[in-house]
């Protein structure tokens, strides 16, 4: 369907069809005439950039991105300043000539300059397409992530697959939403963007299109006539907005834009409609002003002057379109209980993080109770702090910690207009500057006699609330509500749907969820590729009795993995101190803590790779189901004061996944072993569901015999291997559940063999080589 910009990007989406056919499709390269975008070369990008992830606010993006590619080969390096490239295409943002450098400082690591072979570089981006907004860029890392995920994938699939996936709009939405991640990141939207321009719109916001579709209800109706109940989530809103379009062309006689009037003002509300009824510039004023005078002359109670101030302030506040349009938000105001307050404030708080200015994280306005000026910033409450720490050095530390943890999440915000502490007195009184000074995350100040536009201080306000929300969501490992008021909906789960799922009865997963919930913690174990990780989410759901991804937690055990890691420990930071970083799993019981009336699930892959001992620590104790909550609290090897203390919420369900191959299997303690219970998963090659996977993806049922026989075949040599191997050591049916269609049996089922089985069977018969080829050729004949 035809469709009109606010500006020209015929340019970006004649390279996005170049991209498709030259890389995506073909294994070519969008600046030189390299073979880049071939699935080896991905894969190692994938190993060195996904698998190699660096944490911490210490670096850059770039920084640690050099770090990570630093041992990769020239062409891998040269692939990833084109997937950089890709990520920019979109944003308008960001200007051409920053997205140019970005490239060129990428390119030139494989040890050439991109110029040469593609001189049009800064000119090809053309003005983008539209706003990502500050997330896209904080979170870049992760938008990579999702592309090398679902790239890997796409190219593993055979040439006819990967164009028939490109020839359809929705066939090729419906197979991204399955890669983890798409329901949050941009790249998902911007990807179908690119490649289907006449069907997606120019927007990569999810609550942008949610709003969209509540202003166009009525247009909606019913739905789109093109929605299947096999559709993801995010493509059944995408064809109904593409019906919302295809009506308002008809109607229009002529292609629209929803960023173009008259549709704009159907649903999205501009930053100048805004403020057209507010002036914060003048009414900040007038409380600096009057307030002074009010504190020393007037009488606190009653109505007067100053409460009609803020209360107007309140009023304009709230009616701003980025705080209406949030349920999340209210916004509040004191000057005072019983007495005039020293610092008057009026505080924008998101309900899921605090409702008071006494604890937690919010945007606020400080005066100055002299009238000098105000502080607006985001910062803490320190009246809870006080109380757990005291009012000195340890109150102190911990504050600058946690406002430390907020900005390693923006680093963007280091050179703008805010501070990050307060650059005046708040308060005249010494013992509280300190702490209202280190719970600062980024302040900045307004002179009375040099007050900055209404325009400029709503932008301000906007940029404070956007780090505030996106601190939340992240926080609080919740998908943001949509903006039309409604939740995101949550799926229910029921045994139901895990058993359409998994290879097992229900009787068994009966068995393993009452026992979880008895037990508070089990262990799933089973030789590779039994599906320890997937049947473990699904239980996690059950659990839960929904499908919230937010609530789960997934880490993988490993020898060099440590008690820093998973409970707390000390870190170095970047003025060559230490500073009290908390580990994976304490991070995860503060979030479910919380959220009591909701069920969270911490998943540890590879449990019996660790030395369970050191990672666990005193939690040993606190895991155990009859030792959870407050009442059991105990402090912590690094717990600074007696008030420091620690427990394990009751919400919180532990699954541990063991690989019985795994020949370190024997050193897990009997420690462990006791607060666990146990269930074995078996290779399940003769289940029916097993066999209609395979059918289903198109193989036949000469196929499914076949990997039944031969795969049964092995595995019993495997188990009379009681010495060396045993059951433990079969091989799994997840390596013969295909990911997408088969187009011949032969080629599909020797792949398997060859890649996968093959490699595991020389790792058990590592000594005899003869084995192995007899083996081999057994499976291949």
């Amino acid at each position: 369907m035809a469709k009109i910009s606010t500006h020209p990007i015929a340019p970006i989406l004649e390279t996005a069809e170049r991209w498709k056919r030259d890389c995506l499709i073909s294994d070519g390269s969008l600046f030189s005439k390299s073979h880049l975008w071939t699935l080896d070369n991905i894969n190692q990008f994938k190993n060195y950039f996904v698998d190699n992830l660096i944490y911490g606010s210490d670096q850059t993006f770039y920084e640690k991105f050099e770090i990570q590619l630093a041992n990769a080969p020239a062409e891998v390096k040269q692939l990833s300043a084109e997937m950089i490239y890709v990520l920019l295409l979109f944003p308008s943002n960001i200007t051409a000539r920053k997205k140019a450098e970005d490239i060129r400082l990428v390119w030139s690591w494989s040890g050439s300059n991109v110029d040469e072979c593609f001189p049009v570089l800064e000119s090809s981006f053309a003005e983008g397409v539209g706003s990502t907004g500050m997330a896209y860029n904080n979170l870049r890392w992760a938008e990579l992530v999702f592309f090398t995920t679902w790239l890997s994938g796409f190219k593993s699939l055979p040439v006819t697959e990967r164009e028939r996936l490109l020839s359809d709009p929705w066939i090729f939405g419906n197979w991204l939403d399955k890669t983890e991640g798409s329901d949050k990141r941009q790249f998902r939207h911007i990807t179908l963007f690119l490649l289907f321009p006449d069907y997606f719109e120019t927007s990569s916001s999810r609550n942008q299109k949610n709003q969209l579709l509540s202003a166009f209800q009525a247009k909606v109706g019913s739905g789109s006539s093109l929605i299947a109940s096999s559709d993801s989530d995010w493509v059944k809103k995408d064809k109904n907005i593409y019906f919302v379009r295809d009506q308002l062309t008809k109607e229009a006689g002529e292609p629209i834009n929803f960023y173009l009037s008259p549709y704009k003002e159907l649903w999205l509300t501009a930053p100048e409609d805004d403020l057209a009824e507010v002036d914060m510039r003048e009414l900040l004023k007038n409380i600096l002003e009057k307030y002074p005078t009010a504190r020393a002359t007037t009488s606190f109670g009653g109505q007067h002057e100053v409460r009609a101030l803020f209360e107007r302030l309140k009023d304009s506040i709230s009616s701003l379109g980025y705080i209406k349009s949030n349920p999340n938000l209210l916004v509040k105001y004191s000057y005072g209980k019983g007495n005039w307050a020293e610092t008057p404030w009026l505080a924008i708080l998101d309900k899921r993080e605090t409702t008071t200015t006494q604890k937690g994280t919010y945007v606020v306005i400080l005066f100055r109770s002299d009238g000098d000026g105000c502080h607006l910033k985001l910062g803490q409450g320190v009246t809870e702090i006080t109380k757990d720490f005291g009012s000195g050095s340890a109150a102190t530390t911990e504050l600058q910690r946690r406002a430390d943890q907020v900005r390693a999440m923006f680093p963007e915000m280091m050179n703008t207009v805010f501070d990050q502490a307060a650059a005046e007195n708040i308060e005249k009184r010494a013992s509280l500057t300190g702490l209202y000074e280190a719970s600062t995350i980024y302040s900045r100040y307004y002179k009375r006699d040099s007050m900055p536009s209404n325009e400029e201080i709503a932008r301000d306000i906007k940029t404070l609330v956007d780090c505030y929300e996106q601190y939340v969501d992240e926080e609080m490992g919740e998908v943001a509500e949509s903006v039309n008021n409604e939740p995101v909906n949550i799926e229910s789960y029921s045994y139901d749907d895990a058993l359409q799922d998994l290879f097992m009865s229900k009787a068994e997963l009966e068995s393993v969820v009452e026992t979880a919930k008895r037990k508070k913690n089990i262990i799933l174990q089973g030789p590779p590729g039994v599906g320890k990780t997937f049947v473990s989410k699904r239980l996690a759901y059950l659990l839960m009795g929904k499908k919230d991804p937010s609530k789960i937690e997934f880490v993988q055990f490993h020898q060099s993995y440590s008690y820093e890691d998973f409970v707390q420990g000390w870190r170095p930071n970047s003025s060559g101190g230490f500073d009290l970083k908390n580990g994976s799993f304490y991070d995860f019981c503060e979030k479910a803590r919380k959220d009591p009336s909701n069920t969270y699930v911490f998943i540890i892959d590879e449990i019996n790779r660790g030395n369970l001992s050191k990672i666990f620590g005193e939690l040993l104790m606190l895991i155990e189901g009859d030792k959870r909550g407050a009442e059991h609290s105990i402090k912590l090897t690094y717990s600074e004061s007696d008030r420091d203390r620690f427990s394990v919420p009751s919400n919180i369900f532990l699954i541990g996944l063991m690989n019985t191959a795994d020949r370190s299997l024997a050193l897990v303690d009997y420690a462990l072993r006791r607060r666990f219970a146990f269930f074995n998963l078996a290779p399940q090659l003769d289940s029916d569901k097993f066999k209609d996977l395979i059918t289903g993806a198109g193989g036949s049922l000469e196929l499914v015999n076949k990997v039944r026989s031969r795969i049964g075949a092995l595995n019993q040599v495997i188990s009379n291997e009681r010495r060396d191997l045993g059951p433990g050591f079969q091989i799994g049916h997840s390596y013969f559940c295909p990911s997408a269609a088969i187009s011949t049996d032969a080629q599909w089922y020797a792949d398997v063999i060859n890649t996968e089985i093959k490699p595991l069977i020389e790792e058990y018969w590592f000594d005899s080589p003869e084995k192995v080829d007899t083996l081999t050729a057994q499976l291949l004949q």
